[in-house]
């Protein structure tokens, strides 16, 4: 029977008090610290919280004796969550010893695998799962894009029995229609991967709708509200000294090929895609887009408590000795001045790409649930674009020296001269490394993971061509 405070900690949870929730499990482990379950609970209300770290020394106190598969699966979310993804790869592999048959966690270990760039164990891992689930779409989905096609790959067929077998609009089938769209443009049939993508899409958009006037809306009002702000108005004796490097641009633009370039510099550490420079001035300014004008904290203090705070969350996920990080943040364009306001030695990069390949990259890839639901229609890409482009005029206006641009194809068609030009805007010394980007071992656990594991090439420059007609 549960006590009266864990019974209290529920109903406040359900009724949406997470801290007194918390409260009320913190004194009930006064009277029983070593509960595993109290931990484990301690640890949710903590990860829902967004305190994301505390949460794993949570489920750390909690992970002795005997534990359960779905308790290490808990744990390595939170480690991956926290950027441990070391850890959390060992906590996946602790898992599979209790549970190998295990399809969801092999996709999640392989993934894993991936983005440390391991691509035999993460193929390895998925052909176990397919043992047991030959037909889930989503681990065919997996292994074909760890996978290179010709005519003659017995992967090609098995995803098409797969697709004849998955009903229409199912998950298994958009996750089979996009695998089949990459196999089919690899041997060269353009039609059919078209037709494949566009049956995917369809899909997509169906599952996850979305309504592309809400991001006109958001990039109207950010202009409105931020028409007369100029950076260096709010930089105070306070300010932050903390240089992070913002690397943005368009979703599939070459950010993630950028931050690879970066953080392959000695002095370079990378934290990815963080999204914790907007929760700073959530906390401190206020959000834009819920509270009024006049109530949001743009004064020297605002923007100084938001630098301050970014910088501590950001320093909990890197390497303290790295005297540099990136932040690899596809949302930092729409703010860029608050960050600059808030950080005045940052420097932000931003990606340019050709438009075409950019709709067509968006267009061919199925993204995390929830993310970048603009990409599922090629007409709201072509807005979405036109709003990036507002609101890279918009800053670029007001920003000065604070940011600058580097064109995708300048870099991959001449690296030996971009890439130092990108490292001396950023503020660093020359480091050769930059120009082997492949040789950098740091995990990416973008849709690009495979593809920065590769010397810098062209190969994907002009292949939005074969689609021409398609994209007009």
């Amino acid at each position: 029977m549960e006590s009266d405070n864990i019974v209290q900690a529920r109903a406040r949870a359900a009724a949406g008090d997470l801290q007194g929730a918390l409260s009320a499990v913190d004194v009930e482990l006064q009277r029983n610290s070593r509960d595993p379950n109290l931990r484990i609970f301690r640890a949710r209300l903590l990860q829902s919280l967004g305190h994301i770290h505390d949460a794993v020394d949570e489920v750390k106190l909690a992970d002795r004796g005997a534990v359960s598969a779905r308790f290490l699966a808990f744990r390595a979310e939170l480690e991956e969550a926290a950027r441990l993804l070391p850890e959390a790869l060992e906590t996946l592999t602790r898992a599979l010893r209790l549970d190998r048959d295990a399809a969801p966690l092999r996709a999640r270990r392989a993934l894993m695998h991936q983005s440390f760039g391991d691509f035999d164990a993460a193929r390895a891992d998925l052909e176990f799962a397919l043992k047991k689930s030959p037909n889930s779409g989503q681990l065919l989905f997996q292994l074909a894009n760890l996978t290179r096609f010709d005519a003659e790959t017995p992967l090609l067929e098995r995803l098409q029995v797969a697709r004849r077998g998955a009903k229409d609009g199912t998950a298994a089938a958009f996750h089979l229609d996009f695998a089949l769209a990459r196999a089919m443009d690899q041997v060269g049939r353009i039609e059919a991967s078209f037709a494949h993508l566009d049956r995917a899409n369809a899909a997509m958009r169906k599952a996850y709708p979305y309504d592309v006037t809400a991001r006109q809306a958001l990039v109207n009002r950010y202009q409105r509200i931020f028409r007369d702000l100029t950076p260096s108005d709010f930089w105070g004796e306070d300010s932050s000294d903390f240089a992070p490097i913002f690397v943005t641009g368009m979703p599939r633009s070459g950010t993630t090929l950028l931050e690879q370039v970066i953080s392959s510099h000695a002095q370079v550490d990378a934290a990815g895609e963080t999204g914790l420079f907007f929760k700073a001035v959530q906390a401190h300014i206020g959000d834009p887009m819920t509270v009024s004008p006049s109530k949001l904290a743009l004064s020297k203090d605002g923007f100084a408590a938001t630098g301050r705070s970014y910088a501590r969350a950001l320093k909990k996920l890197i390497n303290p000795s790295a005297p540099y990080v990136t932040d690899k943040s596809l949302q930092t364009t729409v703010y860029m001045g608050l960050v600059l306001a808030a950080l005045p030695k940052a420097h932000v990069v931003v990606v340019k790409r050709n438009p075409h390949a950019v709709a067509l990259s968006n267009y061919r890839h199925m993204f995390r649930a929830g993310k970048q639901l603009f990409s599922y229609n090629l007409r709201d890409i072509a807005i979405y674009q036109a709003t990036f482009d507002a609101m890279l005029d918009f800053w670029s206006q007001r920003c000065g020296d604070g940011f600058s641009e580097v064109s995708y194809e300048d870099l991959v068609r001449d690296p030996q001269k971009t890439t130092p030009q990108i490292i001396d805007r950023a503020g660093l010394d020359w480091d050769p490394a930059c120009l082997r980007p492949e040789d950098n071992a740091r995990p990416v656990m973008t849709l690009s993971a495979s593809e920065v594991r590769q010397p810098i090439h062209t190969n994907s420059v002009d292949a939005w061509r074969r689609y021409e007609t398609y994209l007009s």
